[in-house]
């Protein structure tokens, strides 16, 4: 739905707009270069605008203050369709994702992935995931004999993801093998720092797909990503944690490195988190590490549009920290 200031001040009258509103609409558009009404209560409309259960989106000057009551920011309404295409096409999953990005950024870190997690369960058991589980083929386990690999070098410690033959997806015996390595250098005061690279033709593919709808207790899928999630670890001692990523760095293959304190990729690596796609929101911890490297609306629009970005864009975004080949201590 497409509005001016002058039609948010009105249905802003109404604090259950959703319940009242005829057409249910997905997003609510705003023109902010439009004429405000005389005597608006700007700081009323910003927080009404916070609890809409759907996604925000302003179009116009995007350093005006109601970018503050906005989930994602353009210039102009053509920036903002592929954002409005991914919308359309999954919106209780977008409009959670923009509820739980309003929320982390005021929260301990532990205490946003609480909320991500618990959000990601709920869309577990969705209407959106299950027509997207339908398409795939029966999922199964698969077991890998050394998912991480580690290798101390005097006071640093080397890690690397080892799964190249499934381009180290994060399987869940990949994500307790990194839960086990970061937890250690957290543990060891000996270990100054860790570097963290991945196997094979690229750093990873995100989830394993062939893994997705295991889960069938989804309270206990919640209590495990609690105690087996790989990037809080990274994300209480970020400046101890260097990665280097290459080739494609999808959902959680990008999600765990946004908590590190130093990213370098390799030229030409791709970059894309795909989740909203599948009916879910980012749930390595994205919805976290993500806006608080990029920023909130910059986060939003990346998720919705699920667009690919190269190493440069990535970089100019503040994604990553630099563009650099493979370092000496990064495995072929």
């Amino acid at each position: 739905m497409n509005i001016d200031l002058k039609e948010l001040h009105a249905i802003q009258r109404e604090s259950n707009w959703l319940d009242v509103v005829s057409e249910s609409p997905s997003h609510l558009l705003i023109d902010v270069d439009s004429a405000e009404p005389p005597s608006f209560d700007s700081g009323h409309a910003l927080e009404w605008l916070a609890y809409q259960p759907l996604p925000v989106i302003m179009v116009g000057d995007t350093t005006s203050k109601w970018a503050l009551g906005a989930d994602c920011c353009f210039d102009a309404r053509a920036d903002a369709q592929a954002v409005i295409d991914g919308i359309n096409a999954h919106p209780i999953a977008a409009a959670t994702l923009v509820q739980v990005t309003r929320i982390t950024p005021q929260l301990s870190l532990r205490d946003a992935l609480v909320v991500e997690s618990l959000a990601y369960s709920t869309l577990l058991a969705g209407s959106e995931f299950g027509d997207w589980l339908a398409t795939r083929p029966k999922p199964s386990e698969r077991a890998l004999i050394e998912p991480v690999t580690l290798r101390r070098d005097n006071n640093h410690l080397h890690i690397a993801l080892n799964a190249p033959r499934i381009r180290n997806a994060l399987t869940m015996d990949l994500r307790d093998a990194l839960t086990e390595a970061f937890e250690l250098v957290l543990m060891d005061t000996t270990i100054e720092s860790a570097k963290v690279c991945g196997n094979g033709p690229c750093f990873s593919a995100g989830g394993d797909l062939n893994e997705f709808g295991l889960a069938i207790d989804l309270a206990m899928a919640h209590q495990v990503r609690q105690i087996r999630m790989p990037g809080q670890y990274i994300g209480l001692a970020p400046d101890r944690f260097e990665f280097w990523v290459h080739g494609a760095c999808i959902g959680g293959g990008i999600e765990l490195p946004a908590f590190a304190g130093t990213i370098a990729a390799e030229e030409g690596c791709q970059f894309r988190i795909p989740e909203v796609g599948f009916g879910l929101i980012p749930g390595a911890g994205g919805c976290v590490s993500i806006p608080r490297r990029i920023g909130r609306h910059e986060a939003n629009a990346w998720a919705l549009s699920q667009r690919t970005i190269d190493s440069s864009e990535a970089l100019a975004l503040g994604l990553i920290d630099g563009i650099k080949p493979r370092p000496d201590w990064a495995a072929e």
